[in-house]
């Protein structure tokens, strides 16, 4: 490209970048495709980018984590660099408006999905990185919620163990205590670990329990696959619940 259609091309880039920074409800509308917006969140986004401080009082179902999303995700388009970060009196709020950035809003628009480079949710991290350097980062709000996140986590990994060592136990009961060699549990055992092993699935790593044995971890999530769907289910809930 030559020098003079790259310079174009840079201060075209400055004009709509200025006029979507005074805009900024119409880049949520034009290039992000969210024409759903009522007229009264549009006016609170432009607020938000107006001032500094900004206070929403509104009743439940008046759409303020949806508002305060869109903010963070149109603050990091047009600002390159910037970083967010979103705290909240419970931690779980706060994920929540990364998982509306990542379960509906780039469900729903190919121009975010392109922006966005790389995203992270677990019980200890919840991130979301652009391709322009921009980030939007949860952070713990108070000590106490600091406390309540490691309790959250200590628990998480013992229940996590709990549940493995029930499955070993029952396997080694079934096997040498009473005998029962139904193959259905054999086969199920075999591939659980077999398909755990060969897609790299480690259930532990969700809690940050690392071994230094390889394939450890993934040989005791073959373990849990074993036990069927329902075993699996009522784990995750109760790692949900936990969180």
């Amino acid at each position: 490209m030559s020098s003079d259609k790259l310079k174009k091309l840079r201060r075209g880039v400055g004009k709509w970048t200025a006029f979507y920074r005074e805009n900024p409800h119409r880049l949520a509308v034009d290039y992000l495709g969210m024409k759903w917006l009522k007229p009264f969140q549009q006016a609170l986004i432009v607020m938000c980018f107006k001032y500094n401080y900004t206070m929403i009082i509104a009743s439940r179902g008046m759409g303020k984590s949806l508002i305060a999303a869109i903010v963070c995700v149109l603050k990091c388009i047009l600002y390159p660099g910037i970083k967010i970060c979103i705290a909240a009196g419970k931690r779980g709020q706060s994920v929540n408006i990364i998982k509306k950035i990542i379960e509906d809003f780039m469900t729903s628009s190919t121009n975010l999905r392109n922006e966005i480079d790389d995203y992270k949710i677990s019980l200890s991290v919840a991130s979301v990185h652009f391709k322009n350097g921009s980030s939007i980062q949860v952070v713990t709000a108070a000590d106490s919620a600091r406390s309540e996140i490691f309790m959250n986590k200590e628990i998480s990994k013992m229940l996590m163990v709990c549940m493995i060592l029930e499955g070993i136990i029952t396997y080694i009961n079934n096997f040498f205590v009473s005998g029962e060699l139904h193959y259905q549990v054999i086969l199920s055992l075999i591939f659980g670990i077999f398909i755990a092993v060969a897609y790299k699935i480690d259930l532990l790593k969700l809690v940050n329990i690392e071994s230094g044995i390889p394939y450890l971890g993934s040989v005791l999530t073959g373990i849990i696959f074993s036990r069927g769907s329902n075993y699996l289910y009522d784990l995750m809930s109760r790692l949900v619940q936990i969180n």
